[in-house]
């Protein structure tokens, strides 16, 4: 089981933000929602969260759904984690080289980050390339195939 910190703020640029980040233990996920309260994001005494939160968060195994998923090398396996779209492995540097996305890579994992208000445009731009997507949605707490 892995936990997750949680934090929504609101900026004037791009409107209601969100972020999380994973912890080993639900102690280390509380206190960096303490800090964000007390500290604003990167400590800066700025971005104040409007409201943090921490929630438990069951292991999911992406490479597996990956590996089921993803015949064709031309189709991308694209998952919705909080307001962002996340595509992983050999994903990520496709669409690192198709769109310049900076590639991450976190515990050993490839990954590239698309904001959620970006969709459309990126999306069509691969689309175009000649690329389809397959999304999966978090949907009762569970990842389910979306169109």
């Amino acid at each position: 089981m892995k936990y997750k910190s949680c934090a929504q703020w609101n900026n004037a640029e791009t409107g209601v933000g969100y972020s999380e980040d994973f912890h080993a233990s639900p102690e280390a996920a509380e206190s960096v929602c303490r800090m964000l309260k007390r500290q604003g994001f990167g400590g800066q005494g700025k971005f104040f969260p409007v409201r943090t939160w921490q929630e438990n968060f069951p292991e999911f195994d992406y490479e597996k759904v990956y590996i089921q998923e993803k015949t064709n090398p031309k189709t991308l396996i694209c998952f919705e984690i909080g307001a962002f779209y996340n595509f992983f492995f050999s994903d990520a540097e496709e669409v690192n080289k198709e769109l310049g996305i900076q590639l991450l890579e976190r515990n050993g994992v490839l990954n590239v980050v698309i904001p959620c208000h970006y969709k459309c445009k990126q999306f069509e731009t691969l689309k175009n390339k000649g690329y389809g997507i397959i999304l999966f949605k978090k949907v009762d707490g569970v990842f389910k195939w979306s169109e």
